[in-house]
């Protein structure tokens, strides 16, 4: 007898860092260029944020975001927990979190 199983990637892979994001263009000294994730991706991000407390909203910073975009690309990225540098002056409240971008792709509609 013989048994079959999916390669399908679950889709709450909570060790998944990749995420599509819809780049809004704006950029934030602290926080880097703000983008918006889909709400299914919350958990998976509040994995990678480690925030004491969970994060409830849309949008996410992007910080080391190399390529050339425009508002409303919608981009696929794999993501770290990022750390304010003690080179940065910033307030004690951002606006939204934010995570570093390992690897980046243009996803063409």
């Amino acid at each position: 007898m013989f048994a079959f199983t999916s390669c399908k990637k679950d889709e709450n892979d909570s060790s998944d860092n990749s995420f599509v994001v819809t780049y809004d263009g704006a950029l934030f000294h602290c926080t880097g260029f703000k983008s918006f994730i889909e709400i299914k991706d919350l958990d998976r991000l509040n994995l990678i944020l480690d925030l004491d407390d969970k994060y409830s909203g849309n949008v996410v910073g992007l910080v080391d975001l190399k390529g050339d975009y425009k508002k409303d690309d919608k981009i696929k990225v794999s993501v770290a927990k990022y750390n304010i540098t003690g080179d940065k002056v910033c307030p004690a409240f951002t606006p939204f979190p934010s995570v570093v971008v390992l690897k980046e792709e243009l996803i063409d509609d």
